[in-house]
């Protein structure tokens, strides 16, 4: 499904409503944008606090004291 918006003069793009709607997305969802090139951006909603209990889930059991050489 192939949209278009425009950039306004404070630099802010418009989701299309049914984008919104269809992707649960709100005024307070986050995004990462990613450029590829010069005319190619990813934009890839997030959701913190789910990143943030991954992270500690996959940290809960490692040594991040001592021992290690970064």
């Amino acid at each position: 499904m192939a949209k278009t918006t425009k950039v306004d003069k404070r630099g802010r793009l418009t989701l299309p409503k049914e984008l919104r709607e269809s992707h649960h997305i709100d005024e307070n969802t986050e995004f990462i944008i990613e450029e590829i090139n010069e005319d190619t951006f990813i934009l890839k909603k997030i959701d913190l606090e789910e990143l943030i209990e991954s992270v500690r889930k996959e940290i809960q059991n490692k040594d991040l004291v001592g021992g290690n050489d970064f």
